[in-house]
């Protein structure tokens, strides 16, 4: 089905703003990453965990609390991507075989 261009074209300037968005998101995305990854060599440099729990959760509440049917899988997969793929400090030593 066709629609009027000019309704097409609120539509196509509609897409490019979801575009703008989207990589404005991607961004913010790439710089959480970044500085979830310095929060975490700190805490392990420093004898901690790579995760807190408690700090986690209340990340996870805050998207349960913007978007109710999506939140939990959303925070989820955000807490997911910001984890640092860096062995701890303490296990560097073991070699990756074991």
């Amino acid at each position: 089905m066709s629609v009027p261009d000019k309704v097409q074209g609120v539509i196509d300037a509609r897409r490019e703003r979801v575009d703008e968005l989207d990589a404005r998101i991607v961004e913010l995305l790439q710089l959480r990453v970044k500085v979830s990854e310095e929060i975490q060599r700190k805490r392990m440099n420093s004898g901690g965990t790579r995760s807190d729990l408690f700090r986690e959760s209340v990340v996870l509440r805050r998207y349960q609390d913007a978007f109710p049917e999506a939140g939990t899988a959303l925070g989820t997969e955000v807490l997911r991507l910001c984890r640092s793929k860096t062995p701890h400090p303490k296990l560097q030593h073991i070699p990756k075989d074991r």
